[in-house]
């Protein structure tokens, strides 16, 4: 698990921007890229990851049979793989 030293560690936004700028990153798509190999957004598959812009945004996901996966405030949403800015295979 790439990420569990940090899970727990925070509760928001801004709390997980911190921890991503402490490690060196700039944002949650250069973590990610990091860590796992870059694929074609519409080439990922089930359990593969990748993140999308809402509203200014960075976000990530992952992909499911329902779409591309993502945490709002109002809860899980999906959304189309068209929308994936980069995407990471997983395994």
């Amino acid at each position: 698990d790439p990420a569990a030293d940090i899970r727990g560690k925070y509760k928001t936004e801004a709390g997980a921007a911190r921890i991503l700028r402490k490690r060196g990153f700039g944002d949650v798509e250069m973590a990610l890229a990091s860590l796992f190999p870059p694929v074609g957004r519409l080439m990922a598959q089930r359990g593969d990851i990748g993140v999308v812009e809402r509203n200014g945004v960075l976000c990530a996901g992952f992909i499911t049979d329902l779409g591309f996966a993502v945490k709002t405030e109002s809860g899980l949403s999906f959304v189309s793989q068209m929308t994936i800015k980069s995407a990471f295979k997983v395994g």
